[in-house]
Protein backbone atom coordinates (compact mmCIF):
# COMPACT_ATOMS: atom_id res chain seq x y z
CA UNK A 1 0.00 0.00 0.00
CA UNK A 2 1.62 3.70 -0.82
CA UNK A 3 1.76 5.77 1.40
CA UNK A 4 2.39 9.61 1.51
CA UNK A 5 5.91 9.87 3.83
CA UNK A 6 7.71 13.26 5.02
CA UNK A 7 11.47 12.79 5.41
CA UNK A 8 13.24 14.91 7.38
CA UNK A 9 17.09 15.25 8.16
CA UNK A 10 19.52 18.32 8.12
CA UNK A 11 22.20 15.86 6.56
CA UNK A 12 20.93 16.68 2.64
CA UNK A 13 22.31 13.14 1.12
CA UNK A 14 20.69 10.95 4.00
CA UNK A 15 17.32 13.06 3.34
CA UNK A 16 18.10 11.99 -0.98
CA UNK A 17 18.92 8.19 -0.09
CA UNK A 18 15.93 8.17 2.24
CA UNK A 19 13.47 10.06 -0.51
CA UNK A 20 14.93 7.73 -3.26
CA UNK A 21 14.44 4.74 -1.28
CA UNK A 22 10.86 4.98 -0.59
CA UNK A 23 9.94 6.81 -3.96
CA UNK A 24 11.38 3.04 -5.46
CA UNK A 25 9.37 1.15 -3.40
CA UNK A 26 6.18 3.32 -4.57
CA UNK A 27 5.96 5.64 -1.81
CA UNK A 28 4.99 9.63 -2.49
CA UNK A 29 7.36 11.48 -0.07
CA UNK A 30 8.35 14.93 0.56
CA UNK A 31 11.08 16.41 2.39
CA UNK A 32 12.57 18.94 4.49
CA UNK A 33 15.91 19.96 6.33
CA UNK A 34 14.26 20.55 9.63
CA UNK A 35 11.69 20.94 11.95
CA UNK A 36 10.81 23.98 11.28
CA UNK A 37 9.95 23.24 7.37
CA UNK A 38 8.56 20.02 7.88
CA UNK A 39 5.80 21.59 10.14
CA UNK A 40 5.36 24.16 7.25
CA UNK A 41 4.53 21.19 4.99
CA UNK A 42 2.31 19.28 7.74
CA UNK A 43 0.14 22.50 7.78
CA UNK A 44 -0.30 22.32 3.98
CA UNK A 45 -0.80 18.57 3.52
CA UNK A 46 -1.44 15.45 5.42
CA UNK A 47 0.96 12.77 5.71
CA UNK A 48 0.57 8.85 6.46
CA UNK A 49 4.08 8.19 7.94
CA UNK A 50 6.81 11.16 10.03
CA UNK A 51 10.43 9.76 9.29
CA UNK A 52 12.69 11.95 10.70
CA UNK A 53 15.83 12.44 12.10
CA UNK A 54 16.40 12.78 16.04
CA UNK A 55 19.26 15.43 16.44
CA UNK A 56 18.88 18.42 14.29
CA UNK A 57 19.46 21.97 14.51
CA UNK A 58 16.69 24.27 15.26
CA UNK A 59 14.61 21.46 16.32
CA UNK A 60 15.48 17.72 17.67
CA UNK A 61 13.24 14.88 16.17
CA UNK A 62 11.38 13.92 19.30
CA UNK A 63 9.61 17.66 19.47
CA UNK A 64 9.35 17.67 15.63
CA UNK A 65 7.07 14.35 16.27
CA UNK A 66 5.36 16.06 19.30
CA UNK A 67 4.31 19.34 17.10
CA UNK A 68 3.57 17.69 13.95
CA UNK A 69 0.77 15.18 16.03
CA UNK A 70 -1.16 18.26 17.04
CA UNK A 71 -1.78 19.11 13.56
CA UNK A 72 -2.10 15.34 12.21
CA UNK A 73 -2.91 13.64 14.94
CA UNK A 74 -3.27 9.83 13.17
CA UNK A 75 0.30 10.50 11.50
CA UNK A 76 2.55 7.38 12.57
CA UNK A 77 6.32 8.44 13.54
CA UNK A 78 9.54 6.88 13.10
CA UNK A 79 12.14 8.46 14.83
CA UNK A 80 15.75 7.39 13.01
CA UNK A 81 19.32 8.31 15.13
CA UNK A 82 23.07 7.50 14.62
CA UNK A 83 23.06 7.63 18.30
CA UNK A 84 20.23 5.65 20.54
CA UNK A 85 22.41 5.21 23.30
CA UNK A 86 20.58 7.64 25.46
CA UNK A 87 17.06 6.54 26.57
CA UNK A 88 14.41 8.40 24.77
CA UNK A 89 11.19 9.37 26.38
CA UNK A 90 8.44 9.00 23.52
CA UNK A 91 5.47 7.45 23.08
CA UNK A 92 4.54 3.79 22.73
CA UNK A 93 3.10 4.25 19.24
CA UNK A 94 6.44 5.84 18.22
CA UNK A 95 9.19 3.56 16.12
CA UNK A 96 13.03 4.78 17.08
CA UNK A 97 15.42 2.78 14.90
CA UNK A 98 19.15 3.56 14.42
CA UNK A 99 20.98 4.67 11.39
CA UNK A 100 22.29 3.56 9.15
CA UNK A 101 19.27 1.48 7.98
CA UNK A 102 19.38 -0.85 4.97
CA UNK A 103 16.93 -0.62 2.14
CA UNK A 104 15.12 -3.62 3.27
CA UNK A 105 14.81 -2.41 6.73
CA UNK A 106 13.65 1.24 5.61
CA UNK A 107 10.59 -0.30 3.41
CA UNK A 108 9.78 -3.10 6.02
CA UNK A 109 9.80 -0.32 8.63
CA UNK A 110 7.61 1.94 6.43
CA UNK A 111 5.32 -0.93 5.28
CA UNK A 112 4.41 -1.91 9.05
CA UNK A 113 3.83 2.17 9.87
CA UNK A 114 0.25 3.97 8.98
CA UNK A 115 -1.60 0.47 8.12
CA UNK A 116 -5.25 0.65 7.17
CA UNK A 117 -6.16 2.65 10.51
CA UNK A 118 -4.09 5.67 8.97
CA UNK A 119 -6.42 8.34 8.83
CA UNK A 120 -8.03 9.49 5.47
CA UNK A 121 -6.46 11.95 2.72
Amino acid sequence: MSKHILVVDDNEMIRYLLERSLRSAGHRVRSAANGVEALALCGMMRFDVLLTDLNMPMMKGDVLVAQARAIQPGMRCILLSADLSAPLSVGDDIVCMAKPLSRKELIDLIARAGGDDAPPA
